[in-house]
């Protein structure tokens, strides 16, 4: 909750100055801030894991980008 106030706030200032903003989160808080920043012109796309987004947030976006495990690595220490 506390990294949505800031987010949506510098979204707002740069939606005059970006064509596309891509949210990284399936949260339903965002679904305002999607409206508005499509009301500005500007295309909103969110990338989340689909089984933890908001369906509401997935209509309200102009492109969903589904994180699956392909998009995921594994950082690995190789003993010596």
């Amino acid at each position: 909750k506390s990294a949505d106030i800031p987010l949506s706030i510098k979204a707002t200032q740069l939606s005059s100055k970006v064509d596309t903003i891509i949210i990284m989160s399936g949260d339903s808080d965002f679904v305002e801030l999607v409206r508005y920043l499509k009301n500005e012109g500007v295309r909103v796309e969110i990338a989340a894991v689909k089984s933890t987004t908001a369906n509401i947030l997935i209509d309200e976006a102009s492109y969903f980008h589904e994180i699956t495990s392909k998009d995921w690595f594994e950082y690995k220490i190789q003993k010596k």
